[in-house]
């Protein structure tokens, strides 16, 4: 990773962990309000949903959504408790978050909000290749 500094990284770690934080809350949220601390009704619904979507139950998603939650929030523990970034952490975590919002409001949402989101997500690609590119040696 660039050097940056103290400051900048101190603050990238806690909005790592307030992000992980608020998406743990959410889940907590979705479990309490949406299917009443039921894990049976969170998987039926989320495997009747993506079936309608996609055409494949996949209750499991679920358990991708946990995983990701308690992967984000770890890592984010330990970027506010070390300082350290870690490469190929940061980057793997990158990609699964956009997978998983990719997923959450461009395939599964409609109307305004899925486009919205891809525009965002054209922009945020777009960024980030041209901040690479602008960076990159010459």
């Amino acid at each position: 990773m660039p050097t940056r500094p103290r400051a900048v990284e101190a603050a990238y770690g806690w909005l790592w962990l307030v992000g992980s934080l608020l998406l743990c809350i959410h889940i907590a949220a979705s479990y309490g309000f949406v299917h009443q601390w039921s894990h049976r009704d969170a998987i039926e619904v989320t495997a009747r949903e993506s079936f309608r979507v996609t055409g494949i139950r996949a209750g499991w998603g679920v358990y991708v959504n946990f995983l990701f939650a308690m992967s984000w929030l770890c890592y984010s523990i330990a970027l506010v408790t070390t300082g350290r970034r870690e490469k190929v952490i940061d980057r793997t975590l990158y990609v699964f978050l956009a997978t998983i919002l990719g997923c959450a409001t461009v395939v599964f949402e409609a109307g305004v909000i899925r486009y919205i989101a891809l525009a965002a997500f054209i922009a945020l690609v777009v960024l980030h290749v041209r901040a690479k590119s602008a960076s990159a040696p010459v």
